[in-house]
């Protein structure tokens, strides 16, 4: 659930050739850090001049409480805004091969020109490559703790990195960072978060289980990898149990190619549905608890919540999002829900523009 799922990812790194190591700002050495390196990077195109941007790892904790490290990228620009919050921004979807992390594709996934239009406006933005992109592991693919804690983590990075950064910030991401954005707010709860900024997230998929048999190209291709995602939370999973012997075929490829590339073979391929079924009820009862568990909205979020997402869009269905909103608002959470007559997946980040900066802005000390 990305913002160029019809283009082609490049995997070209941004740290080697030219760049140099950057020298993390110094710090209280009574307080932990999170920030493990960085480095500089230079070169990258279409951003303020005079951003100040680093490829970052950072430590976190996966949702069984064991120590993990992230990789992410940190952008500030030459006039911050002090009185504006750090955005923590989290990505659309890329894959989960090691290659299909942000921070090493010279486009920043696709997001170059969003990412850009934050730094103009004053903002400084951190932005994680989530768990298992770019580092060691399997990437847990819409398990929301592990994302959140990504997203939440990266946040302290930055400011070990910047320690003049205000204690404010917000999380905002897009489609699979939409799903992460709010799961980080569930994550946080409070500490200095004052607010989510969701574009089409990814939905809660508990109910879809009996689709499954009906998934078009798109979904194939995102189911698939949030097979591997449940997976690390429960390795008993057994591929066979959720997809027949052609898809199976294509498991190898999802772990290693990026979303595009990833598409492009299941299309060529040309499944049934059929190739997507649990393979017997018990199967699809496991199936169903294990999205339970990973549900969004289960709790309130004390933040306000703003949710944007387009009338057109055919790769998060706006009736998804919806019910995604009700279930949040249920819970107690203030959810400012707004939909974008026309705008399809990737076209709502510019349709919900100026009401995202006026909504942002709204958040300033």
């Amino acid at each position: 659930m990305g913002n160029r799922f019809v283009s082609v990812l490049v995997g070209v790194a941004l740290v080697g050739s030219g760049c140099s190591a950057g020298e993390p700002a110094e710090q209280d050495e009574s307080e932990p850090r999170t920030l493990v390196d960085s480095e500089v990077v230079r070169g990258l195109n279409g951003l303020p001049e005079g951003t100040s941007v680093h490829r970052i790892t950072y430590r976190s904790v996966t949702p069984s409480g064991e120590a993990d490290t992230v990789s992410g990228i940190t952008l500030v620009p030459a006039e911050l805004d002090p009185e504006l919050p750090v955005l923590a921004w989290a990505h659309g979807t890329t894959g989960i091969g090691d290659d299909c992390a942000p921070s090493e594709d010279p486009s920043l996934a696709g997001y170059t020109e969003q990412l850009a239009a934050f730094l103009e406006a004053g903002y400084a933005v951190t932005a994680t490559d989530y768990a298992g992109l770019g580092t060691p592991g399997d990437h847990p693919y819409l398990i929301p703790e592990s994302a959140g804690r990504s997203v939440v983590d990266s946040v302290r990075a930055i400011r070990d990195l910047h320690p003049d950064l205000g204690d404010r910030w917000v999380a905002i991401g897009h489609s699979q960072g939409g799903h992460a954005a709010i799961a980080a707010a569930e994550v946080a709860d409070g500490h200095d978060l004052v607010g989510v900024v969701s574009y089409a997230p990814a939905p809660n998929m508990t109910d879809e289980v009996d689709r499954l048999g009906q998934v078009v190209l798109a979904e194939q291709t995102y189911y698939t990898l949030m097979l591997v995602g449940l997976k690390t939370q429960h390795p008993e999973l057994d591929f066979a149990d959720y997809l027949g012997p052609r898809a199976l075929e294509i498991l190898p490829v999802a772990r290693e190619a990026c979303v595009d590339e990833l598409a492009a073979r299941y299309a060529e391929a040309d499944l049934p549905g059929s190739e997507f079924e649990p393979k017997d009820a018990a199967a699809a009862d496991r199936l169903r608890g294990w999205f339970a568990e990973n549900e969004l909205a289960r709790r309130r979020v004390s933040a306000p919540v703003l949710v944007a997402q387009g009338s057109a869009d055919r790769i998060v269905y706006p009736e998804y999002t919806a019910a995604l909103v009700e279930q949040a608002r249920r819970q107690g959470t203030t959810v400012d829900h707004r939909v974008y007559p026309g705008a399809d997946h990737g076209e709502v980040l510019a349709a919900a523009a100026d009401d995202v900066f006026d909504w942002l802005a709204g958040r300033a000390a």
